[in-house]
């Protein structure tokens, strides 16, 4: 018997059910791979060597791939705990030694898959992602907007101030005009009134001559 090198066997695996608030559990003997929800992350696993001499002075070894990379040293001791496992993939690992000290080269395997909660599973990310995309085109389009609407604003501007410059400069130009065909005016009036007294001073001295 202390020759042997000893078969570990997973037997059951423990968790507590969040809605009953009751422990439950999974025969895991012939399982390869097993998934738990993200609210299952607290379990225990039970497992034995079916060594029936002496069981309580069996070494085992275990440990969770994925969680740690050293070994767990129990003797007699044949469940391991683990609490609150984020989401992911797991690979445990236990071994046993028989009483001699051999350890089994080939120990015994369980792939533990922890799957996210439904508003971090890989559909509510693309969901996430897609909406992140229309809310940022939104904000795009908005910003673009507003600077358009902006550019139009101070277009407007420039032209109503280019027209007011435009209708003094016509105001301006009716009023010289009016002033220069005023002077014009009193100036011929003015020559007119100069010749006629000129007229009137030449008839004098030709009469007086």
């Amino acid at each position: 018997g202390y020759a042997i090198q000893p078969t570990v066997y997973l037997t059951t695996l423990y968790y507590v059910n969040p809605n009953e608030n009751t422990q439950r559990h999974k025969p895991i003997t012939f399982k390869k791979n097993i998934e738990l929800r993200h609210d299952q992350s607290s379990f225990t696993i039970e497992y034995t060597s079916f060594c029936y001499q002496a069981p309580h002075l069996i070494p085992y070894a275990y440990r969770l791939v994925g969680l740690e990379e050293n070994w767990h040293h129990t003797v007699g001791h044949t469940h391991a705990n683990y609490n609150k496992l984020r989401p992911g993939k797991y690979v445990f690992q236990v071994k046993a030694a028989n009483l001699s000290g051999t350890w089994n080269e080939h120990p015994t395997l369980l792939s533990i898959t922890i799957l996210p909660p439904w508003w971090l599973s890989t559909t509510a990310l693309c969901i996430y992602t897609l909406l992140g995309c229309c809310l940022f085109g939104l904000l795009g389009k908005f910003l673009i907007d507003r600077n358009k609407h902006k550019v139009q604003r101070q277009l407007k501007a420039f032209e109503h101030e280019k027209e007011k410059e435009l209708y003094q400069a016509k105001i301006e130009f009716f009023i010289n005009t009016i002033l220069s065909c005023s002077v014009i005016a009193d100036f011929k009036h003015r020559s007119k009134t100069v010749c006629k007294f000129t007229n009137i001073i030449v008839k004098g001295v030709r009469i007086i001559s």
